[in-house]
């Protein structure tokens, strides 16, 4: 992506209390510095109803975030490898009150906290930029996908050395919801 963003259906998590995001990405080095700039996000106002990513934010951080929802921020710090294919994992999980990093298979960091995705209005669903559009990230993207469920950590280990475009069809995954591939 480079000044775009790709538009994915609406309302892809409604409904759903545990989401786990996975996606193998380069963010380019021309990526600029922004809290706003997203590599994903889902929700129906900036700041106010989303969960997204920014793979590089004005202090170089890695943040998941939800907002409304109450506000959560898992933050790793320094940037994602830039030009380089990096394994993101970002886990939403409503049962376990747990937001969730992970990068290229290992754990980042994680926040608990209460939280209710059935309160988030799926409207808008974006790969590579933010809710309002006007902020994009600069990267490639080799395979998005979305569970309906919490990975494990055996789980994201045994995706991550697959690979993309080779889905893990292992009994123990949970179901994919979408499949988004370049």
């Amino acid at each position: 992506m480079n000044g775009g963003y790709v538009e994915l259906p609406g309302g892809l998590i409604t409904n759903c209390n545990q989401v786990t995001i996975e996606t193998w990405v380069t963010v380019s080095s021309t990526e600029m510095n922004s809290s706003d700039a997203r590599l994903f996000v889902f929700g129906g106002s900036h700041g106010q109803n989303e969960i997204g990513l920014t793979a590089r934010s004005g202090d170089n951080n890695v943040l998941v975030r939800t907002f409304g929802l109450p506000n959560i921020t898992v933050v790793r710090g320094g940037h994602i490898a830039i030009d380089k294919k990096v394994h993101v994992v970002a886990i939403f999980n409503e049962a376990a009150n747990m937001v969730q990093l992970y990068i290229d298979g290992a754990l980042e960091n994680y926040a608990n906290a209460t939280f209710s995705l059935a309160s988030l209005s799926n409207a808008i669903s974006r790969l590579a930029g933010n809710i309002s559009g006007d902020v994009f990230t600069y990267c490639s993207f080799d395979e998005f996908r979305i569970y309906e469920g919490a990975l494990t950590p055996y789980q994201i280990a045994v995706s991550k050395a697959a690979g993309p475009d080779n889905p893990i069809l292992d009994p123990g995954v949970p179901p994919i919801c979408n499949t988004q591939s370049r």
